[in-house]
């Protein structure tokens, strides 16, 4: 590498670490913000939709009487 000097490798490994560290940071950030979205998303749908009862044992009990 008799074309790079000492200080042209020091400024690109700097300008690498600079890029990947802002990369890591946006990924992150957008990471954070999916999470957030699918998070508002769940607990629309959960508002949206009615809780259903769970049916009693001896409903079941009854309904399989009839059986055999």
């Amino acid at each position: 590498m008799e074309w790079m000097s000492m200080t042209d490798v020091v400024l690109l490994l700097i300008a690498g670490y600079v890029a990947v560290m802002t990369l890591v940071r946006m990924m992150q950030r957008r990471h954070d913000e999916l999470v957030a979205d699918v998070k508002r998303q769940v607990e629309a749908h959960r508002k949206r939709t009615p809780k259903r009862p769970k049916p009693s044992a001896n409903k079941q009990n009854d309904q399989n009487r009839g059986a055999a």
